[in-house]
């Protein structure tokens, strides 16, 4: 559908909104989850309130626990799968993620 509105040959798009594809990061991350156990999705208190409304109306059917909380306080553990952290924030604050992003890998 893309390549029909652009007449591109080639076209990399999304037409999803910024909340439902929030959701499919979430979803994608939970389908690909080590652990199995575990359900609780982490979501920075930051993101604009739709895109905590689609990911609860989203994570309901699976039994995803969403988290809700300061990025740069949680404290990830085995039970999370995964988290987001919108860019820019509903304050329109741009910082950097780096700490938070490297914070998983730093366990391992």
């Amino acid at each position: 559908m893309v390549l029909d509105l652009t007449g591109m040959e080639i076209a990399n798009a999304s037409l999803l909104d910024e909340g439902t594809a929030a959701a499919e990061a979430m979803f994608m991350q939970y389908s690909l989850r080590k652990n199995q156990q575990a359900n609780i999705f982490f979501v920075s208190e930051e993101s604009v309130p739709q895109t905590i409304d689609i990911l609860k109306t989203r994570s309901q059917p699976y039994g995803i626990e969403l988290q809700i909380g300061d990025h740069r306080k949680v404290e990830l553990n085995e039970q999370m799968f995964g988290a987001i952290v919108q860019y820019p924030q509903v304050a329109v604050q741009f910082t950097t993620m780096a700490d938070f992003a490297a914070e998983p890998y730093q366990r391992h």
